[in-house]
């Protein structure tokens, strides 16, 4: 005995196996047939879709595209209003990295570290420095015990 399902969008019976599963439903099978669903999906595929300013697509949900969302003449710049991580992403973005530190010229550098604490968006006021170097210059290597854990 073969078992069959009926399919609503191509008004079918077609076997069990032309049907994806589903847990939530009743049946354990999806209520539309693979090829209704693949149909489907390709007929509201461009529904998901949009343009961005730039005329490259972009998904609907998103505000713009991904080469957009890189670029500073975007709509979601925030100039010198940037946080923290922000503006160290920026840094590490458009400040070439050295091959060795900039403060004891031994090790490779890991970090982008503010000289002057204000944080603005000024290339000049960061410099690559490796761990060591960069929590010296913050103060960090200085605050930990003899087991190399943060005193508090």
């Amino acid at each position: 005995m073969v078992f069959k399902k009926y399919c609503p969008c191509c008004k079918k019976n077609k076997k069990f196996e032309n049907f994806n599963k589903c847990k939530s439903r009743k049946d354990e099978l999806e209520c539309y047939c693979k090829t209704c669903r693949s149909e489907k999906a390709k007929r509201n595929y461009h529904l998901l879709l949009d343009k961005c300013s730039c005329g490259r697509t972009k998904q609907k949900k998103s505000k713009c595209c991904k080469k957009c969302y890189k670029n500073e003449k975007v709509y979601c710049w925030k100039g010198d209003k940037v946080g923290y991580w922000g503006l160290h992403l920026w840094v590490k973005k458009h400040k070439k990295k050295p091959k060795l530190c900039e403060e004891c010229n031994i090790k490779k550098p890991f970090d982008v570290a503010n000289i002057s604490g204000k944080y603005l968006r000024d290339i000049d006021d960061y410099e690559w420095l490796c761990r060591k170097c960069h929590q010296i210059s913050d103060g960090r290597l200085n605050n930990r015990d003899k087991k190399g854990k943060f005193r508090r």
